[in-house]
């Protein structure tokens, strides 16, 4: 059974990340890939719903915060 509200869920995190790497002037499809695997993670692995998917969409956004903030110099010198 196909849990749509899931799957809405995944295609505005898509969305969310895709506009974002975009914006940012990165690989849109590293962005969009890894908020694809961080919601099937959510949805297959650990069984989840909607909100597990936006809850792994959240966890990825605060990774890729720290992630730039920690070792992306570009504006800080």
């Amino acid at each position: 059974m196909i849990d749509y509200a899931a799957l809405a869920a995944l295609i505005c995190g898509l969305t969310f990340f895709s506009r974002a790497a975009k914006q940012e002037k990165i690989s849109t499809g590293l962005w969009s890939g890894l908020s694809v695997a961080a919601s099937g993670i959510a949805m297959v692995a650990f069984k989840g719903g909607w909100l597990s998917v936006l809850l792994s969409q959240v966890i990825l956004f605060v990774l890729i915060t720290v992630y730039r903030v920690v070792f992306e110099k570009d504006g800080r010198e």
